[in-house]
């Protein structure tokens, strides 16, 4: 999560002019009092305790406002650490004006860095989107692949020539030309084989084992845990298991991506949606592969807490 050394500057700076204040205050009050009372005329008297009552109001006018101040500085900082999930690349549209297709990527704002998980099939598209999200790629700070299929790595080429550098991070499982690929267009390959923790917060679940090497993405926050899923190969029950009992998650409180279920049939998708519920899932987003029998089942269950994803469709999580 953001750093919270901002906040600790405000509060201390906050303190300091605090305590200076109380001590200039302390010290011209003695001054104004030990003149009252040394003072042997009354017009003195009256005219040195007007100046003790003007000052009085001026110290309380200013500790009003920096505690103004202080609150205002506070809430934009908190506000700064919001979490924003935006589905960049779905096979569902959600906002006018944002294209889609098959495939799926995430853009995740307000944490230490800015993450793309998986850059979608075409990248054309993706840079129609982040063009309609005002999102330049260079602010993007690194690309988080879930697997190797292309509906979730086509967009990759585009994205490394427009941010030469950019940090991309794949399951160690990949194919040794794909990852030279990285390296050769520019981009800085960082392999993930265990569970890591990539920043202040946020975790690869590490390369799930199968017939397809896949990496989710977890987020702790104070609402709970976060599983980001690509397609979900390894099972989406699976994932969300593995995420509660490593990252040892009283609550789950969203699961987004794509979940893979589009070949289950409405008996085993029934029984998924329960396990979720057992395991506390909170709220659901299934995307792009998750199958719309699925989607339609997951809305049933989960009512006001079901997302609909698609391209454009952002969630911000305080």
């Amino acid at each position: 999560m953001k750093n919270s050394a901002p906040m600790i500057k405000v509060k201390s700076i906050f303190i300091i002019i605090t305590n200076f204040s109380s001590v200039k205050r302390k010290t011209q009050k003695s001054l104004i009092i030990q003149q009252v009372s040394q003072t042997k005329h009354l017009r003195f008297r009256i005219q040195a305790q007007k100046q003790l009552n003007i000052f009085s109001i001026f110290f309380v006018s200013n500790i009003i406002k920096m505690m103004a101040l202080f609150l205002a500085m506070s809430i934009l900082l908190a506000s700064s650490e919001q979490i924003k999930l935006t589905v960049l690349y779905d096979n569902y549209g959600y906002k006018p004006g944002f294209s889609y297709g098959w495939g799926f990527s995430l853009l995740i704002q307000g944490l230490e860095k800015t993450i793309l998980f998986d850059t979608g099939e075409n990248g054309i598209r993706l840079k129609k989107n982040l063009e309609k999200m005002g999102v330049n790629p260079k602010e993007i700070d690194l690309i988080f692949l879930s697997h190797i299929h292309h509906d979730h790595t086509g967009g990759l080429a585009w994205l490394v020539s427009a941010h030469p550098g950019i940090e991309v991070m794949v399951p160690a499982g990949f194919p040794e030309s794909f990852k030279q690929g990285i390296n050769n267009a520019g981009g800085r390959l960082r392999e993930i084989k265990e569970k890591t923790e990539i920043l202040d917060g946020v975790y690869s679940s590490g390369e799930f084992s199968g017939s397809i090497p896949e990496q989710s993405l977890w987020i702790k926050t104070e609402k709970g845990l976060i599983i980001i899923t690509g397609c979900a190969h390894p099972g989406i029950v699976r994932i969300v298991e593995e995420a509660k009992k490593q990252m040892k998650a009283e609550k789950i409180y969203l699961v987004i991506g794509g979940f893979h279920l589009f070949g289950k049939t409405e008996l085993e998708l029934k029984e998924i949606i329960q396990r979720f519920q057992t395991l506390g899932v909170e709220r659901v987003c299934p995307c792009h592969c998750s199958g719309d029998r699925a989607r339609k089942l997951f809305h049933q269950a989960y009512g006001k807490n079901y997302y609909s994803g698609g391209a454009g469709f952002s969630l911000t999580i305080p």
